[in-house]
């Protein structure tokens, strides 16, 4: 029965769209007699047939009449779009972009701030507008502030659906101490494989150095030092000692991850500074490993230590 009501809704139109055309204003070649005087109505009895119904010569070309098939030809237009239609059922049919587009109804692009202030007047340093990153959710920006080192509060403003939204957090501005230039080859002395890691520091002064070492993908060891550098020293020399490298399979190359250089106060009071080497850390290839054992470390200080323990211990 729907098939049907369409068919003959279909005829309908077509039947509406024809009639429209012969009542239209350019059809200049159906009813000519409705614009002949009503004298010559008599008069046109007496000519034949064929005369009465002959336009007047018109120099100006007329359109052409639609041929007796164009019901036929809408109708099978139509037919045809309608059977392409029919090969989808209603709850899975073909979409362009475009119609993506408009099913998409109303939706919103967040709209993010950065601001970076002063926490004790609250006054506003940096500002800048966070865009979309390669991620979706992730939003990227940059503050240029010509500050000095210290704390500052970092604030995030957003505006979704509506309504605000604001973060909060500290952020430490750390001053320029200088660059991190690669390791030294390495060696081995006594029980302990040493790395040198070069640090060229802005001002003198004495740092502290960290590190993690890594065999592939297995962190074995932190390792620290501390040193005095200058402009005539720009090495500090990790060790790693035998107790975390004998018993360890090593093939191939070393890796020297999460570096972290700390100035240390000149004073007490100064605050204290920190650096970081690159965040893909070094590998580097280290010397035979053989002569490394698992044998303790000697520090006498320790052991009076540990010896004055146990004999605390006894008494109780």
């Amino acid at each position: 029965m729907p098939g049907k009501a369409i068919i003959l809704f279909t005829i309908i139109t077509a039947v509406v769209v024809c009639t429209g055309y012969l009542l239209s204003a350019d059809n200049h070649t159906r009813f000519s007699w409705f614009t002949k005087p009503a004298s010559d109505i008599g008069s046109a009895s007496s000519q034949s047939p064929i005369e009465t119904v002959q336009p007047s010569p018109d120099p100006v070309q007329q359109p052409e009449p639609p041929s007796d098939n164009a019901l036929g030809f809408m109708l099978a237009s139509v037919a045809n779009q309608y059977a392409e239609a029919a090969r989808y059922p209603a709850w899975s049919v073909p979409l362009s972009p475009e119609q993506a587009s408009a099913y998409r109804g109303n939706h919103y692009e967040p709209v993010l701030s950065a601001t970076l202030e002063r926490p004790e007047s609250r006054d506003a340093v940096a500002s800048t507008t966070l865009e979309q990153a390669g991620s979706p959710g992730y939003f990227e920006g940059v503050l240029a502030a010509n500050e000095s080192p210290g704390e500052y509060r970092l604030i995030v403003e957003a505006r979704l659906d509506g309504k605000p939204v604001r973060h909060a957090s500290t952020l430490t501005v750390e001053p320029y101490l200088g660059d991190f230039e690669g390791l030294g080859n390495a060696w081995v002395s006594g029980n302990n494989l040493i790395i040198p890691v070069r640090f060229s520091p802005e001002d003198p002064g004495f740092y502290a150095l960290s590190a993690q070492l890594y065999v592939g993908q297995r962190p074995v060891a932190q390792l620290q030092v501390e040193k005095r550098l200058d402009s005539t020293s720009d090495t500090i020399n990790l060790r790693a000692h035998g107790t975390v490298l004998a018993n360890q399979t090593v093939d191939g190359q070393l890796q020297l991850k999460n570096l972290q250089i700390r100035q240390l106060p000149a004073r007490p009071g100064d605050r204290t500074n920190y650096a970081f080497g690159p965040d893909e850390g070094y590998s580097f290839t280290p010397p035979d490993l053989e002569s490394l054992t698992d044998t303790p470390a000697v520090d006498p200080e320790s052991e009076q230590r540990a010896a004055l323990l146990r004999q605390l211990a006894d008494k109780f």
